[in-house]
């Protein structure tokens, strides 16, 4: 597997449909707060705030994830309760500091946007 250095990198290697998917849900999460900072962790395209890995792209060949999570600043239980209550349903929780968001397509990504940014937004505020 290639290692990536940089986001170009990784958007240079998608093919169209992976790629237009890829840079419409980034602008999303750009959009959710300006203090967002976008690197390449876990050779994907992942998101900081306030110094703390919070959101990373899992490409999949028939789907696009999104996981939310707080890096290493809080330990993880996967028996406990969420943090929050999701009202969007955008949500699969593995553990109570760390869900999925799952898109199938553009038009999924583009359709889900408004509770996309809800959800990060909300997110945010727990770091």
């Amino acid at each position: 597997m290639k290692k990536y250095t940089s986001v170009a990198d990784y958007l240079n290697d998608l093919d169209p449909r992976q790629r237009a998917q890829v840079e419409a849900l980034r602008a999303i999460v750009m959009s959710a707060d300006t203090q967002i900072k976008e690197i390449i962790k876990w050779n994907s395209p992942s998101y900081r705030y306030n110094e703390t890995d919070c959101i990373t792209f899992s490409l999949r060949k028939d789907k696009l994830n999104l996981l939310v999570h707080m890096g290493a600043i809080k330990k993880e239980d996967k028996s406990a309760e969420p943090i929050f209550m999701d009202s969007t349903g955008l949500l699969d929780w593995n553990s109570n500091i760390r869900a999925t968001m799952t898109f199938e397509d553009l038009a999924d990504i583009s359709s889900k946007k408004k509770d996309i940014i809800t959800v990060l937004k909300k997110w945010l505020t727990f770091l």
